[in-house]
C-alpha cells in the first residue's frame, strides 16, 4: 500500500491541531477537588444551616472560587469564625483563594458555608447540589448530605 504525502499532509495537520486543542481544553479546566461535602442537621424551622467540606487544587495555579448558589437556599455565602480576644465573630469571604497544590478546609469554628433560607426541611442523608464559580469562568458542581450535627458542630449563626 503506498501512501499520497500530498493528500496526506492535510490529514496530519489536522490531526496535529486536534491533539494541540484537546490539550488546551484539558488544561483549561479548574484543577479543584470538592471532598467530604456536607451539611449540619438543624431543627426543621431553621433559616440558616452551615456547610463543610475539604477543597484540593491539584493543579500549579491558584484558583479563586467567587461564589456559589444551589436550587435548595435562597443564599448561600462563605464565612469565617475568627477568634480575637476570647470572643468569637464571623467573618463574611468575599472570595476564597486555593493556593496552587494546597487545600482549604470548612470545619466548625472556621470557615463554613452560610446556607440561607433553605427551600425545603433537611434531614439526615438528604443532599443538595452547589455551584461554585470559579473567577476564570468555570464552575464546578459538587453534592453535600446532611450529617447529624454533634456537640461541636452545632454553633449559633445571627
Amino acid at each position: 500500500m503506498s501512501i499520497n504525502r500530498q493528500n496526506s499532509l492535510p490529514l496530519l495537520l489536522s490531526v496535529f491541531f486536534l491533539a494541540l486543542f484537546a490539550g488546551k481544553i484539558a488544561q483549561a479546566g479548574p484543577a479543584l477537588i470538592f471532598e467530604n461535602v456536607w451539611i449540619a442537621e438543624a431543627p426543621p424551622v431553621s433559616k440558616v444551616l452551615a456547610g463543610y467540606m475539604s477543597i484540593k487544587n491539584t493543579g500549579d495555579k491558584d484558583q479563586k472560587i467567587i461564589s456559589a448558589q444551589s436550587n435548595d437556599f435562597g443564599s448561600v455565602e462563605f464565612h469565617r469564625t475568627i477568634e480575637k480576644n476570647g470572643m468569637a465573630s464571623m467573618q463574611h469571604q468575599a472570595s476564597l483563594l486555593i493556593p496552587a497544590g494546597g487545600n482549604l478546609i470548612f470545619k466548625p469554628g472556621d470557615y463554613h458555608m452560610m446556607l440561607f433560607k433553605p427551600v425545603r426541611k433537611f434531614r439526615v442523608g438528604d443532599k443538595a447540589i452547589f455551584k461554585f464559580q470559579l473567577e476564570n469562568g468555570h464552575s464546578i458542581n459538587a453534592t453535600a448530605v446532611v450529617k447529624k450535627a454533634s456537640a461541636d458542630t452545632s454553633h449559633q449563626h445571627h
